[in-house]
């Protein structure tokens, strides 16, 4: 009996330090199907500059541990060689995860109740980008079958529509949220010019709760300084590659309205923006209209791809394939796309962000007005 007890009391004592060490994190779990290989814990970062903290390997039954030190709550991720993220909010606390590598974007969580909201929200993401693929997929299957205009612009419109819903919800969600690391996460799929007052709100709370947050100072500096307004300003002239390695220069379409898109084959809401870029590029073409893309791909073969599967069917696009290093972001303050400026003939910029329906209704406000006579 007394030996049962002396166990008793050493495991007490063991549980009883564990959770008195508040200066440790422990990370314990299972990733199905993914046995005896690398993975990796990485710190995120709003620059994209991330940061590998520590690696170790599954075991035979995809079991894993981490363990170490963190300064201050904030936003990481579990990833294996494969690229498949598990993203958790990390303190110096106890999390257990159980992912399965068939199925990367289903994995729960416990021991934190932050990870778990911010779970649920890549859920609603994850389902959201499926819903609106399976739209777009139809449509081009459509399209590709001549089916008439008024049945694809009915599949166009259920897109926007789910698209603006999945806003909505995003905007309550950062609104309603105890978890402001979650907050900042969902923000950066809003767009900060539309959503300036929530993003000023979001910054102003991020500033109170999270003074010493290496990704909470990065989110006060970057929406500190929104983007310069630079409408009613002339454009900045482009000069690069494009697909045949040929120069193509903005200024050369000067005299005619321009939307200079902003995109690359790798981003998901650019591919699900690109049919209302065909749609207005097709409606508007032979009314003095072009558009000029620009890629942020950094690899040449799934930027032609992308031109080609896309529709893409206007002859200017360009890229200098060096992906957020491309040397027009800084021009056009691009730090996060798919973004567009809509030019005039003048070569003054009007408009910036334009998707879906709006796209088209500035089109016909602006491209139906009389051309202003340059004062040269």
């Amino acid at each position: 009996m007394k030996k049962i007890i002396l166990l008793v009391g050493i495991a007490i004592s063991a549980i009883a330090c564990k959770n008195i060490n508040k200066n440790v994190f422990e990370i314990d779990g299972e990733i199905k199907n993914y046995n005896s290989q690398k993975i990796y814990l990485d710190e995120l970062l709003l620059s994209g500059n991330d940061i590998t903290i520590d690696t170790t390997f599954t075991d035979k039954n995809g079991e894993f541990e981490f363990k170490g030190s963190v300064k201050q709550k904030g936003l990481y991720r579990i990833r294996t060689q494969n690229n498949n993220n598990y993203f958790i909010i990390l303190d110096n606390i106890n999390i257990s995860l159980i992912a399965d590598i068939k199925n990367p974007f289903d994995y729960s969580v416990s021991g934190s109740n932050e990870t778990n909201i911010l779970v649920h929200l890549i859920h609603k993401i994850v389902a959201n980008n499926q819903e609106i693929d399976s739209i777009q997929k139809q449509y081009l299957s459509l399209q590709q079958q001549g089916t008439n205009d008024s049945i694809l612009n009915a599949y166009q419109i259920n897109s926007n529509e789910k698209a603006n819903q999945f806003i909505n919800d995003v905007r309550n969600f950062i609104d309603s949220t105890h978890s402001d690391l979650s907050a900042i996460f969902a923000a950066t799929l809003l767009n900060p010019e539309k959503d300036l007052p929530l993003i000023k709100k979001l910054t102003a709370r991020i500033q109170k709760n999270l003074p010493d947050s290496k990704l909470g100072k990065e989110f006060i500096e970057k929406y500190n300084n929104i983007v310069e307004d630079i409408i009613g300003k002339a454009f900045i002239d482009i000069e690069l590659p494009n697909q045949k390695d040929q120069i193509i220069k903005l200024s050369k379409q000067k005299g005619k309205w321009i939307l200079l898109d902003f995109w690359a084959s790798w981003c998901k809401p650019c591919r699900n923006e690109n049919p209302n870029v065909v749609a207005a590029w097709q409606k508007f073409k032979s009314k003095n209209f072009v558009v000029f893309s620009v890629s942020l791909d950094d690899n040449k073969g799934k930027w032609v791809d992308a031109i080609k599967a896309d529709h893409l069917d206007w002859a200017t696009h360009v890229s200098e394939l060096k992906g957020w290093n491309s040397s027009v972001c800084k021009d056009y303050y691009i730090n996060e796309i798919p973004t567009n400026y809509l030019i005039n003939p003048e070569g003054i910029i009007v408009a910036r962000n334009l998707r879906g329906e709006e796209l088209m209704e500035k089109l016909e406000e602006e491209i139906n007005k009389p051309i202003a006579k340059s004062n040269k």
